[in-house]
């Protein structure tokens, strides 16, 4: 069970500051909540990506631009930006 004193002692140990208000507010939304299935079913829960999308986690997809087409991008810039 979460409570305010244990949020508290948390909070000491990992040496943040934290306004004396937040840790009852906490441990009074989690009163009903079962902490272990919530962080055992977070994962199961979540759909599957698509295919060939990249996993939660991964790789960003890349921003670079070939180099034939940094002329391109600059030109389409340009003519959007006269209109």
């Amino acid at each position: 069970m979460v409570t305010e004193d244990k949020i508290n002692a948390l909070i000491k140990v990992v040496g943040v500051n934290v306004e004396p208000l937040w840790p009852g507010l906490f441990a009074k939304a989690l009163v009903n909540v079962n902490i272990r299935s919530l962080f055992c079913n977070t994962v199961a829960g979540r759909p599957t990506p698509a295919g060939g999308a990249a996993p939660v986690g991964g790789p960003a997809p890349s921003t670079t631009v070939a180099p034939g087409e940094e002329k391109k991008v600059k030109a389409k810039k340009r003519r959007l930006m006269m209109t």
